[in-house]
């Protein structure tokens, strides 16, 4: 047994003979963080992949995991 983040299973958890558990207190509330080195300057890709991230991640997350309760 072991507590992993259900987006490390990928979109299909099932079909590697996994099983995803409802346990209460889950899931834990986690943080992203951005990390790059000082003075580098992020590609469009990067930039626009954290300005991405910083206003929907959220959104995303939650209508997921509506989206498997059902």
């Amino acid at each position: 047994m072991s507590i992993l983040s259900r987006y490390s299973l990928g979109l299909e958890p099932e079909q590697a003979q996994l099983v995803c558990l409802d346990v209460e207190g889950f899931p834990f509330e986690s943080y992203w963080h951005f990390v790059y080195p000082v003075g580098k300057h992020l590609s469009i890709a990067a930039r626009a992949f954290m300005d991405f991230s910083r206003v929907e991640a959220k959104s995303v997350v939650l209508s997921t995991f509506a989206q498997r309760a059902r």
